[in-house]
């Protein structure tokens, strides 16, 4: 689960359901395709991950793509802060 969405502050929250023993790649694209940002975690089931959104990138409508190893999730988020 990927949430709030709009963003109206400088956070985006991952809830994981799923434990992974390999690391999930999370990019942040905007509609061109084009990475805006990208990080690695590891999911646990249950937790609750933090992503950061620096205030240097610009409100507007952007994918968050989560891949893992046999996992891969893309969904449309807004940024409005």
């Amino acid at each position: 689960k990927v949430y709030p969405n709009p963003i109206t502050s400088g956070a985006l929250y991952i809830q994981s359901n799923v434990t992974g023993k390999d690391d999930y790649q999370l990019q942040l694209l905007n509609l061109s395709g084009q990475i805006i940002k990208a990080t690695r975690f590891r999911p646990l089931a249950q937790m609750q991950y933090m992503i950061s959104i620096e205030d240097e990138i610009p409100d507007g409508e952007y994918i968050i793509s989560i891949k893992g190893s046999a996992f891969v999730q893309s969904e449309k988020i807004v940024l409005a802060r």
